[in-house]
């Protein structure tokens, strides 16, 4: 039986005792399916490797005569390169979900990382991850899904998490605080862990690789000059004076400085060459010392804290 399928023709389709199929007159293979208990769907019907075969594209009227016809021949176009629609949709159906990769790399790459870090992550991903992507395929998380779930981490979430606890709460919950240094570390575990589902054949390519980092503002705090003359008091009576040849203490004032520039100067530019990074570096130097305030410093910059003699900041 065949018709010219239409929305007029689909809704007058009449039930009969047993199901049928109504072909389009214009696309092969692809009909109307109406079965007894009077639901009605688009369905193609093809032949492949000697065997016919039957793939359901959709019920009516979820799917419109239109979107079932372009699909159908969407499908035909694959068969005629030799694809079966049929082995891609069985292959999708069993194909991993993030929930499976999540397990895979808490039981196999966490236990290799230090224990608190290790913790660390397992708790970003059953608390942040899992309750997002739990269900989803491996396959199907695109870059876009990764931004979003990590600009909704960046935008924090009321403590307790628990929104509706058994006992009554004495205290309302604190308004979320934004978290982008815990977006970054979500981002940088869901890239190493994407690129284990490459290596573990789950999918192609990495949704994760080149994230967009949220700026973090480092904690930076100054010692006092009493601070400072107890420090030194203290390397003084050192048994361990030596000094540029690896001493820990050689570096116990540059380390503090050398991450804030990385992570407010370095991680956030994309410099062309070296003269460029030096000037951008320079630049963020002459702020850091000048022209930045600092708390831990009642408010004075580092040069002004430490480049004039206490009688003059006094005075």
């Amino acid at each position: 039986m065949k018709a010219k399928l239409s929305e007029r023709v689909v809704k007058a389709a009449e039930i009969g005792s047993r199901k049928y199929v109504l072909f389009d007159e214009d696309t092969p293979g692809f009909g109307l399916c109406v079965y007894t208990t009077g639901r009605k769907g688009f369905v193609l019907i093809y032949r492949i490797a000697g065997q016919q075969k039957r793939f359901t594209i959709g019920v009516w009227p979820t799917w419109s005569v239109t979107a079932a016809r372009d699909e159908a021949k969407r499908l035909i176009r694959e068969i005629d390169r030799g694809e079966d629609p049929l082995d891609t949709r069985k292959a999708a159906r069993g194909a991993p979900t993030v929930k499976e990769l999540a397990e895979r790399f808490i039981e196999e790459h966490l236990p290799k990382l230090a224990k608190t870090n290790a913790s660390d992550q397992k708790s970003m991903l059953e608390k942040l991850v899992l309750p997002e992507w739990k269900n989803r395929k491996v396959a199907d998380i695109t870059p876009t899904d990764v931004d979003r779930l990590l600009t909704k981490i960046a935008a924090g979430r009321a403590r307790p998490s628990k929104k509706k606890p058994t006992q009554k709460r004495r205290k309302k919950l604190a308004p979320p605080k934004p978290t982008p240094v815990r977006a970054n570390r979500g981002g940088e575990m869901l890239r190493k862990m994407f690129n284990l589902s490459m290596l573990w054949k789950m999918r192609p390519d990495n949704p994760a690789f080149g994230f967009r980092r949220r700026p973090e503002v480092a904690r930076d705090r100054f010692l006092s000059f009493e601070e400072i003359e107890r420090l030194a008091n203290a390397l003084a009576v050192d048994e361990d004076q030596r000094a540029g040849k690896g001493a820990w203490r050689d570096n116990v004032f540059v380390e503090r400085l050398w991450r804030t520039i990385k992570y407010e100067e370095v991680y956030l530019r994309a410099y062309a060459c070296v003269s460029e990074a030096r000037a951008g570096i320079g630049r963020y130097l002459n702020f850091y010392n000048r022209r930045r305030p600092h708390s831990s410093l009642d408010g004075k910059t580092p040069d002004q804290a430490y480049f004039t003699t206490p009688e003059a900041v006094a005075a």
